[in-house]
């Protein structure tokens, strides 16, 4: 039975959170939206890890490509570099999205607070980017290491933080205000909304959230039968079950009771079955089965996933990643980030 409204909506925040993220792995296409990165001169920018096509193997579009985006306040941009067989990065170029980045309240690292913030898609050539400031998210047509034909679209929200994509289908998911969830078809053209498509998530957050009460991030299920979403303030995991022609077959979404405390990063094993959630409070991670009802299922209660400071972002490692030039890791190996702070 969902949640209702009343039940669904934040009545407290979650103990002391850090948000600062240190990446620890890579991919061959990399995309890197939300933590700290320091970029040739320039003032420091917010990055974060993030792969819409990190279970597909197609080469189309981007090649030996990493995409930084720089979430700058008065207009944000993204930066490529080309990598190199040796792990090494040299600039190829700065693109401007037609946005603004954005800053969450109290955020002491990671501005936008969440995973997903730039995704490359495999299948379209796409590269798409929330622009947080403005409401805003922009398509790129990527030509190797090149960005072509912008294109802006409304989010349709509050804050967009995170993008999740499936075949022809993105959802943006939106951390300000109620919250929301809103889905787009990808097209030559950029994305166009999809009418029909648009949940609240029932949040209770000013405009620009807290960082440590506003949901963390969007993400589809392999096989396209659930979109999913944690929420750092509530503590749920929260699904979505998915009609066929990709809109959400459900008012409200499915409310799971997380675990952990302040789940935050999703990430799936290579057979698409298991779900890992890395939790922020006790830098744990536990593993779910998700449902096609939209219920969860416990493989593990909450795992230690860090060392020291608080776990935040997670990603499974291909064949093709490696957490360092000299020593990649297994091809099944799920990676998660600290946040780290003087």
């Amino acid at each position: 039975m969902h949640s209702s409204r009343k039940t669904h909506r934040r009545t407290s925040r979650p103990a002391d959170i850090h948000g600062g993220h240190r990446v620890k792995s890579r991919t061959r296409r990399i995309v890197i939206g939300g933590g700290v990165l320091a970029i040739a001169g320039a003032a420091t920018v917010a990055v974060s890890l993030a792969s819409a096509s990190q279970y597909s193997g197609s080469a189309a579009g981007a090649d030996h490509a990493v995409f930084v985006q720089g979430n700058e306040l008065d207009g944000n941009t993204i930066h490529v570099f080309a990598r190199g067989d040796d792990g090494k990065l040299s600039p190829s170029g700065t693109f401007a999205t037609g946005g603004q980045g954005g800053d969450q309240v109290d955020a002491p690292t990671d501005s936008l607070a969440s995973q997903g913030s730039l995704v490359y898609d495999d299948a379209s050539g796409m590269l798409l980017a929330v622009n947080a400031g403005s409401g805003t998210v922009t398509s790129f047509r990527v030509e190797g290491q090149q960005l072509k034909n912008p294109r802006v679209v409304d989010s349709r929200g509050k804050f967009p933080a995170s993008i999740a994509v499936h075949g022809t289908v993105a959802y943006v998911m939106n951390a300000g205000g109620e919250g929301s969830v809103q889905g787009f078809r990808i097209t030559s053209k950029g994305l166009k909304p999809l009418k029909g498509s648009h949940r609240s998530l029932g949040l209770d957050n000013e405009d620009t959230p807290r960082f440590d009460s506003s949901p963390g991030e969007v993400e589809f299920a392999p096989d396209g039968r659930n979109l999913i979403v944690t929420t750092k303030g509530n503590n749920t995991v929260e699904v979505f079950p998915m009609k066929r022609d990709g809109l959400l077959a459900v008012a409200e979404p499915v409310v799971n009771k997380s675990a952990g405390g302040v789940p935050f990063a999703i990430s799936f094993d290579k057979t698409g079955k298991r779900m890992l959630v890395a939790e922020a409070e006790k830098s744990t991670v536990t593993t779910y089965k998700v449902k096609h009802d939209g219920k969860l299922r416990f493989f593990n209660s909450p795992c230690p996933a860090a060392r020291r400071s608080c776990a935040g972002w997670s990603a499974r490692a291909t064949s093709s990643t490696a957490a360092t030039p000299e020593t990649p890791p297994s091809p099944d190996t799920a990676w998660t980030s600290e946040a780290s702070w003087p």
